[in-house]
């Protein structure tokens, strides 16, 4: 009976935790992979200024029929390229690069790893989510605590802003007046 009723308060445990997690995951790599679609989408926009800077026609043909199908690492690479005929507005922006790899680092860890329900993580009552990965052929975890997720979600936040900017001065102000929908940074 003692056993029985261990296994039913490990259980509550592990419930009660379980319906933390699925929140703050929902919270933290919901939101985040909704701004990186904004940033995926700024990418598209730039490069296809670039080539079509005047016809919108052209622009959204490029897009639908070529960049739509990159990598988000292509579309990064391309962009650095296309940055790099522009040196004024690439010299406001000097560490843009290392901005945009901290997001595709991130948001590939977001997107491509399965959070952990396991009994044995949930049973530690944690204030924080566990991602699981393979790394070389070896599982591994990742941990978003309440912290990170700020800090992440300030970098995100920062980099739609650097981006916009980056598109209002390639297109003389015609473009990139957007605000980062959801606004993340003031939650």
């Amino acid at each position: 009976m003692k056993i029985l009723s261990q296994v039913v308060a490990t259980n509550a445990v592990i419930i009660k935790q379980m319906g933390f997690v699925l929140k703050f995951d929902e919270k933290t790599r919901g939101a985040y992979l909704f701004q990186a679609i904004w940033i995926d989408t700024l990418l598209n926009q730039i490069i296809a200024c670039h080539f079509c800077s005047t016809d919108y026609k052209k622009q959204g043909m490029l897009t639908g029929l070529i960049l739509n199908e990159l990598t988000f690492s292509s579309k990064i690479r391309y962009f650095l390229r296309i940055l790099e005929s522009y040196p004024e507005i690439a010299s406001k922006h000097p560490n843009i690069k290392k901005k945009l790899e901290n997001v595709r680092e991130f948001r590939n860890k977001v997107a491509h790893s399965k959070l952990d329900t396991s009994g044995e993580f949930l049973s530690k009552k944690t204030n924080y989510i566990r991602l699981i990965y393979f790394k070389n052929g070896k599982r591994a975890h990742y941990n978003i605590t309440e912290q990170l997720n700020k800090e992440k979600t300030s970098e995100i936040v920062k980099l739609h802003y650097a981006l916009n900017e980056i598109l209002v001065d390639l297109t003389g102000g015609e473009l990139g007046k957007l605000i980062p929908i959801g606004r993340l940074d003031l939650e």
